[in-house]
């Protein structure tokens, strides 16, 4: 009974992108596919630059971490005139 109310939600999500394309002028089911391809392959970059963005984003992170560890730990020896 699960797999039939899946499958029904999976049609009704299918009808509903059909609907969309079919109201913004788009009727012919090559063309339709044309689109969903393209914004797929949109959707695939964006994905892709979001997670390059967040590893640069870490290691920035890490960076300043261990540039704040370095200044601490410098700071902690001039205040003890280990310098």
């Amino acid at each position: 009974m699960h797999g039939a109310m899946l499958a029904g939600e999976v049609r009704n999500k299918i009808d509903r992108v059909w609907d969309a394309f079919w109201s913004g002028g788009i009727s012919n089911t090559l063309e339709v596919i044309e689109q969903i391809t393209y914004l797929l392959f949109l959707r695939r970059l964006d994905m892709n630059q979001r997670r390059e963005e967040n590893k640069v984003r870490r290691k920035v992170e890490q960076a300043l971490a261990l540039d704040d560890e370095l200044f601490a730990s410098l700071q902690s020896r001039a205040f003890r005139g280990e310098c």
